[in-house]
This record gives C-alpha cells, sequence and structure tokens, in this order.
C-alpha cells in the first residue's frame, strides 16, 4: 500500500492527557489499515508551551521516535531532554509525558501498539 501525504488526516487536539495547549497529530495509518496492530500511528507536532500529559501504557505500548527540536521527558519518574534521533520506550504499567519549553517546534513519530 502507497498512502499519499494528501490522503492523510490531520487532527489538531487540545490538552492531550491533560497536557498543555494543543498537539497536532498527522495520521499516518488507522487502527484498520495496520490490521489492528497500531492503535496509533502519527507524526506529531508540539509548538512551544505545548505537552502531552502524563499517562501509562499497559497492556498496550508506545514509542516516540524524536525527529526534530528538543522535548522535555517524564519517562517513568526519571525526567530528561531528548533530541532528534533519541526514542522513548513505554510499556508494561509504566508512564510518560512529553513537553516542549524550545521556540523550536517538536515533531515525532508516536506509534501506539496494542
Amino acid at each position: 500500500m502507497i498512502k499519499r501525504k494528501g490522503e492523510m488526516q490531520i487532527r489538531t487536539v487540545e490538552g492531550v492527557r491533560g497536557g498543555n495547549g494543543s498537539v497536532q497529530f498527522l495520521d499516518l495509518l488507522t487502527p484498520e489499515e495496520s490490521l489492528g496492530k497500531l492503535r496509533v500511528a502519527a507524526e506529531t507536532t508540539l509548538e512551544k508551551g505545548c505537552s502531552i500529559g502524563r499517562h501509562p501504557h499497559g497492556p498496550d505500548a508506545e514509542l516516540y521516535i524524536i525527529t526534530q527540536g528538543k522535548a522535555v521527558v517524564d519517562d517513568n519518574g526519571e525526567v530528561s531532554t531528548v533530541t532528534a534521533g533519541d526514542i522513548i520506550y513505554t510499556g508494561g504499567g509504566a508512564f510518560h509525558a512529553i513537553a516542549n519549553e524550545e521556540d523550536e517546534p517538536v515533531k515525532l513519530f508516536a506509534l501506539v501498539i496494542n
């Protein structure tokens, strides 16, 4: 399957998981297109001051692949800074959150694996 960018839905969501501001999602695949394997497959953009609030994963898991910018991540209680090329994997009941405190937008691929 080839899916052109123009065929993908863009969603803007306020207060994702209790976070600040709005987050833009470019939905790469729907759950049906991934045969139910992925609940979310999206390129995600966080502008300055925006965040995805702290939330757990289990029995599902989530993978963030940072492609642009610098973000602050709460990785199961350990706060770190991540930049392009870094990944965050959360599963097994662990929790995470991510925030952009910089001027440059943060872009990441988010994959929630069922």
